[in-house]
């Protein structure tokens, strides 16, 4: 049995070892220590260090049980940055459902630092960008927070014509299509 040993390192004065321990448990799925795990994202006391391994851990263990930890969380009254930590990690499990949660998040925002946190989550989701495309294909963004997305995409060197699109109309951003004349192409070929 897994689960006395590691509850002895989760209970360790060393964050390190208290992250590895967690991990370890979702890792092994150490069903004992599930609802364990899960209490500390929510626990006044828990360092950030502590709640992120946590949230991650939820992710690795899957299924139901975590989509439902997620989601509560994600509909909660817990700070803006836990409920959408809470969707990004809920969309490398349940993508769709991450999308609908994050849809409110995503069109009521201003800013772009606003919504970066979960742009990231879904665009390190291989389902991601497709759901965010086809959650936001009828909303309208804030420009900055398309722009936002959009910059994040391109950072990551990701080809996603139909999310850049849908961000583009969502935002009312300048399209940058570019055509290339013979003599350009010429050039680049030589």
């Amino acid at each position: 049995d897994l689960a006395a040993p590691l509850r002895t390192l989760l209970k360790s004065p060393h964050i390190a070892i208290q992250q590895a321990a967690i991990g370890l448990a979702a890792q092994w799925d150490v069903a004992r220590l599930r609802d364990e795990v899960a209490g500390l994202i929510t626990a006044p006391d828990t360092p950030q260090p502590l709640r992120d391994a946590a949230l991650r851990a939820q992710a690795i263990y899957g299924g139901a049980q975590s989509v439902k930890v997620l989601t509560d969380l994600a509909k909660s009254d817990a700070p803006a940055a836990l409920r959408q930590q809470a969707i990004a990690v809920l969309a490398q499990i349940d993508t769709p459902a991450a999308a609908e949660l994050a849809k409110p998040i995503l069109t009521s925002a201003k800013t772009g630092p606003e919504g970066s946190g979960l742009i990231s989550g879904f665009l390190n989701v291989s389902a991601g960008p497709a759901a965010l495309a086809k959650m936001l294909e009828n909303e309208r963004l804030a420009g900055p927070v398309a722009e936002e997305a959009v910059r994040l995409i391109n950072a990551g060197g990701r080809l996603e014509p139909d999310l850049l699109a849908t961000l583009h109309r969502a935002g009312g951003l300048p399209t940058t299509e570019r055509t290339v004349t013979k003599a350009q192409l010429d050039r680049l070929v030589a």
